[in-house]
């Protein structure tokens, strides 16, 4: 699978955890995607959460 697929993959098992509605800018999205994940899917999926719970308002950015 490509890094976009597991990227939404992470994203979506975060939001199912939190259970709340939250987006991904742009930008969070390209520095994601910059990222070589060493065939390791759940360091994406740590950073994801990660970003979620230093998230106060309703978009990931680049600095969560």
């Amino acid at each position: 699978m490509g890094i976009a697929v597991d990227i939404a993959i992470a994203f979506g098992k975060a939001v199912k955890l939190k259970r709340t509605e939250l987006d991904m800018s742009q930008e969070a999205l390209a520095v994601l995607m910059s990222y070589d994940f060493p065939g390791n899917i759940r360091e994406l999926e740590n950073i994801i959460e990660h970003a979620f719970i230093l998230c106060a308002d309703e978009m990931i950015l680049p600095s969560h």
